[in-house]
């Protein structure tokens, strides 16, 4: 279907820009930047927080929401298109391994490992995985008996 195409494309952009961006760190680098063109501050108040500005030298933490929420909604289109535009499988394996890798290298290298919770978050990501293949079965379901009362 024509939907397919389209979210195929919507999931390559998403994937590409965000994908950048996280490896670029765009914003931390921005805000840092414009840090800079505050007042002069001793060695200790570069290393805290300024105006809710934190230093370059402090990674933050992931944002575990909107990353899951992101990856559930590439889920249900791929579950949901599996059946009905097999080429939607292909594209998404290629953005899966991309954020595969970067993310890999984000939390070796970039981001605070004290927000690791040893997997607690596994089992709600699994039911939430589930949810979306209920889902997408049911939007098959209604896809067909469409094309058959048509």
């Amino acid at each position: 279907p024509a939907q397919a195409f389209y979210f195929m494309q919507l999931m390559i952009v998403q994937n590409s820009v965000g994908l950048g961006l996280e490896l670029l760190r765009l914003t931390p680098c921005v805000l840092g930047w414009l840090r800079g063109f505050g007042p002069g501050l001793t060695a200790k108040e570069r290393a805290a927080k300024w105006m809710g500005v934190p230093p370059l030298s402090d990674p933050g933490s992931l944002d575990q929401p909107t990353l899951l929420s992101d990856v559930l909604l590439q889920f249900v289109i791929v579950l949901s298109y599996a059946a009905l535009s097999p080429v939607t499988c292909l594209v998404m394996a290629v953005c899966f391994g991309c954020a595969a890798v970067v993310f890999r290298h984000q939390f070796a290298f970039v981001y605070d490992p004290s927000s690791d919770s040893g997997g607690l978050l596994w089992p709600r990501a699994i039911r939430a995985i589930l949810r979306c293949m209920v889902l997408a079965e049911v939007i098959v379901l209604a896809v067909l008996a469409l094309k058959e009362g048509s």
